[in-house]
């Protein structure tokens, strides 16, 4: 509807095997190989000696429906991973075209991020 139309290809080419996630083969990982210097042994006066404050636990009890929907709204740009635009995310979640379901698919992504937030989840 906005004239995204390269978006949209993106979206309906999510199959391609061009882009995404790919599983990892051994041509992937010598190219990722050839890519990457070899690791070397961090130097002493580049690292931060100080002590790392702790972070209080509680502070990401605040994220919220509300909070994730502000932050959509201040949002610009392309799609990451998830291959959706930062203009679909405000539809998403902001728009009153979906009614309660983007209050609730804010509230989802705000329980979701607490989590990842608190608890360490395995794979």
């Amino acid at each position: 509807m906005s004239g995204k139309v390269r978006q949209a290809l993106k979206l309906v080419d999510a199959d391609s095997e061009v882009t995404g996630v790919h599983e990892m083969s051994n041509e992937i990982r010598d190219t990722l190989q050839a890519k990457h210097p070899e690791a070397e042994q961090a130097q002493q006066h580049v690292l931060d000696q100080r002590a790392i404050p702790a972070v209080e636990g509680v502070i990401y009890e605040q994220i919220d429906a509300s909070m994730v929907a502000k932050a959509a709204k201040e949002t610009s740009g392309s799609g990451g991973p998830t291959r959706v635009d930062a203009d679909t995310w405000k539809h998403l979640l902001c728009s009153r075209v979906f009614g309660k379901l983007s209050e609730e698919f804010a509230n989802a992504i705000a329980v979701a991020s607490r989590r990842l937030c608190k608890e360490d989840i395995s794979t």
